[in-house]
């Protein structure tokens, strides 16, 4: 009972939720390419985080970047290698934990855990789609600058044009079809008349907010 009042209060600690991809991980004695793998710690957050890697058994692998900083919204590597590949460690499940802190601070405000087994052999029926994951995952971590070090991460929005740049062009376009001059005898009133001057003003706001479209 104290037991399980203590496991309550240190999840009621975790501040913050942890990101981590992936949430598990598979090594096959039967497939060396699998012995090493990668975890990606993400900080969506606006402030800093400090990562620690904790492991139930520390002796059957070899941890690159076990801790290190990670700045606001950007995310870090973890490469974990599993170095004691034999029959008697087969479907035995460890552990990785992963907790945050804030930088000079040792309070504890977050955790996730990583499941890790290892396996006899790896499932052959989807040897297809996991050797095209790997591949694109591996493609990807070949432009961050190094192993633990930090790249941004964000996502692509699409951002349409606001009513202010719409009216703009509208009334632009409106100024340049207005005739400069008109004669005795037309029909178009006199003060719909535009001034070449305020043509060119036009034509310049005109060309500004085609620049802004294309860049938006």
């Amino acid at each position: 009972m104290q037991r399980q009042s203590q496991s309550l209060s240190s999840v009621a600690e975790d501040k913050i939720q942890v990101f981590v991809s992936p949430t598990s991980i598979n090594f096959y004695s039967d497939d060396t390419s699998s012995h090493q793998v990668a975890i990606t710690v993400f900080n969506p957050y606006d402030f800093a985080l400090r990562y620690k890697v904790l492991c139930t058994a520390p002796k059957k692998y070899k941890v690159v970047a076990p801790e290190g900083v990670i700045k606001a919204r950007y995310c870090a590597d973890v490469i974990i290698r599993h170095k004691d590949i034999c029959p008697r460690y087969e479907n035995v499940k460890d552990k990785f934990r992963i907790q945050v802190t804030k930088p000079g601070e040792k309070t504890v405000i977050g955790r996730k855990d990583v499941i890790a087994v290892l396996l006899p052999t790896a499932d052959r029926t989807q040897a297809a789609e996991e050797a095209f994951e790997s591949v694109t995952q591996q493609q990807e971590r070949l432009q961050p600058p190094g192993t633990g070090s930090n790249r941004p991460f964000t996502s692509i929005e699409t951002s349409k044009p606001s009513w202010i740049v719409i009216v703009a062009t509208v009334v632009c376009i409106a100024f340049l079809m207005l005739p400069s001059k008109v004669s005795e005898d037309s029909s178009i009133p006199t003060y719909l008349c535009v001034s070449d001057t305020k043509k060119l003003v036009a034509a310049y706001i005109l060309g500004l907010v085609t620049m802004y479209l294309f860049q938006s």
